[in-house]
């Protein structure tokens, strides 16, 4: 996806929203926090939660999930998403990342964590 204002491609960023200043036009850029996981429940809430300050959207795929991770995804945003695992890592995460809406993409696992310094920065 591309700034509507410039010819800026998607990214990969770690954090944080910035202000976009092109031509005197002042454009919110957003950022898509994309996610592949399965089986999660343990860990899950608390990557999504550290990360709630710092995202527009949260995209969650699913590869074949048997206890409560999806259940969880769900209470933090309507876009998750089915997807069979098909032995391609990349594949799930391309489709991850095509769901995406916002100017750059925040890529993270159910295991990461962003800290609350790291949000200030």
């Amino acid at each position: 996806m591309a700034c509507r204002f410039c010819a800026l491609n998607t990214q990969l960023l770690t954090f944080a929203p910035v202000l976009h200043i092109i031509y005197g036009v002042i454009d919110l850029i957003g950022i898509s926090l994309c996610m592949i996981v399965k089986n999660e429940e343990r860990v899950l809430a608390r990557c999504l939660n550290s990360a709630l300050r710092a995202v527009d959207e949260i995209i969650t795929v699913d590869t074949g999930s048997t206890d409560k991770t999806k259940e969880i995804a769900a209470r933090y945003s309507d876009k998750v998403f089915d997807f069979e695992w098909c032995d391609d890592f990349s594949a799930a995460r391309n489709f991850a990342f095509s769901k995406a809406e916002r100017d750059y993409i925040l890529w993270l696992d159910a295991d990461d964590v962003l800290l609350p310094p790291d949000l200030e920065s």
